[in-house]
């Protein structure tokens, strides 16, 4: 079947060109009762994105399932279940590289065909994130089915000079170039996104929609943020995003502690204040996990066994249903009278991540997360904090692009720089 690849900067429509070429496609050659669009990506960002974007208006008018791979591997994995362990394969429940080969052995061997019945067009988001057990599935897939994707190999993170996905799509697909921004319009953004991507210097002064300002101390980057935050408050949501988590950087951690607790103050002027503003972390998958095991007091020794009644009981107790009905499924369907805590802690992971599949993270007005979650998602106004970063030069040009490429209207660069040297250093310069 075919693949077509739309590749294109951050902001050159790749997402509507997917959807635009999905319409042709489906007046071509229209779905059978029961046939759905299969809408994949790596991350949830995305994901949430393409399952926004498939109910809103310009949206496809027929049903779409919007999956992560591993969610649409795991799920093919268990459905053939008996043929994945006739194949000599026995991948553990979280680990999804070894799932989605599995995944990938089977659509080869017997499924390919049966998915292609249900799933005739697929579409994949942000291609860029696939991975050696991704690019297998994708393969596997490709056969029988026709792939639209998008991809920029400049927002891969942990990429280096050449994708591997890209590189596997254009040996077999029609590609067609991007080159027309449509996120924003603002000269000062994109001036500082084509630098990055070329390795150009940014402009220090203050330009439209791109500022970056270097602090000497987190009281001064917290106020700066402040008075940004309350004069964007009324042009729709905010987010604050950096590198690297509060409790991997100290200068991250002071900003925005001190942001929750004091009021910037203007100078002259009595009573005009900024803030104080409560910032709150979106969770990473292993963080939210952690916090539930202790919450059921189950961080301890994988090695212990406990009882599937008993835990149903803490299910109960700990408002998990999940954990519980989990529990009860090992007892009635299975036979079991007692699980290992790795077991439980693979559970929470699985429930954690099912969890965020449905999350909205667009609802409220500020944000503050990281780069690698913010990716493949968009917000009105950025403010990126940038702390000392370890990574090497290409990756920090990278994470900044990704940063201020998330932003429609307003991007602020906030620098830690006690010296007050570091913007005539790279990636800056």
């Amino acid at each position: 079947m075919s693949l077509i690849l739309f590749e294109g900067a951050a902001g050159t429509g790749k997402t509507t060109r997917l959807f635009d070429a999905a319409q042709k496609h489906l007046q071509d050659h229209p779905l059978t009762e029961g046939q759905k669009v299969l809408a994949l990506t790596k991350y949830h960002g995305s994901r949430q994105r393409l399952a926004a974007r498939s109910a809103g208006t310009g949206g496809l008018g027929v049903p779409v399932a919007c999956m992560t791979l591993d969610s649409f591997a795991y799920t093919l994995a268990q459905r053939w279940r008996g043929l994945v362990k006739s194949l000599g394969l026995a991948p553990q429940q979280a680990d999804f590289p070894a799932i989605a080969s599995a995944a990938a052995r089977v659509l080869e061997v017997a499924a390919g065909a049966w998915v292609a019945s249900s799933f005739p067009l697929v579409l994949v988001d942000e291609m860029q994130d696939c991975r050696d057990a991704d690019i297998e599935l994708l393969a596997g897939l490709q056969p029988y089915v026709t792939i639209l994707a998008g991809a920029d190999a400049f927002q891969d993170l942990n990429g280096g000079a050449e994708n591997e996905a890209m590189a596997w799509a254009s040996s077999l697909a029609e590609v067609i170039q991007l080159s027309k921004i449509h996120r924003t319009s603002r000269s000062g953004l994109l001036d500082a996104a084509r630098a990055l991507r070329s390795g150009a210097p940014l402009c220090l002064e203050k330009r439209p929609g791109f500022e970056i300002v270097s602090v000497q101390s987190a009281p001064l980057g917290g106020a700066t943020a402040s008075w940004r935050i309350k004069s964007w408050s009324n042009s729709g949501q905010i987010a604050v995003i950096t590198p690297v988590r509060s409790i991997k950087s100290h200068f991250i951690d002071r900003l925005t502690d001190w942001m929750g607790k004091n009021s910037a103050k203007a100078k002259g002027r009595v009573n005009v204040t900024a803030g104080p503003y409560q910032l709150r972390w979106e969770d990473n998958d292993d963080d939210a996990a952690k916090r539930l095991l202790s919450k059921i007091g189950m961080e301890g020794n994988d090695e212990l066994s406990v009882l599937c009644t008993e835990l149903e009981a803490i299910g109960m107790e700990a408002a998990i249903p999940e954990l519980e009905e989990w529990a009860r499924r090992q007892r009635f369907l299975k036979g079991r009278e007692v699980v290992a805590t790795k077991e439980i802690k693979d559970e929470v992971l699985q429930i954690v991540r099912r969890r965020r599949v449905f999350t909205d993270h667009q609802r409220s007005g500020r944000h503050a997360l990281t780069v690698h979650q913010a990716k493949n998602r968009e917000f009105e106004s950025v403010i990126v904090l940038w702390p000392h970063v370890r990574n090497d030069l290409e990756q920090q040009r990278r994470l900044l692009y990704n940063a201020i490429t998330r932003a429609k209207v307003n991007v602020l660069v906030i620098v830690e720089d006690p010296k007050n040297n570091r913007l005539g250093a790279p990636p800056f310069t």
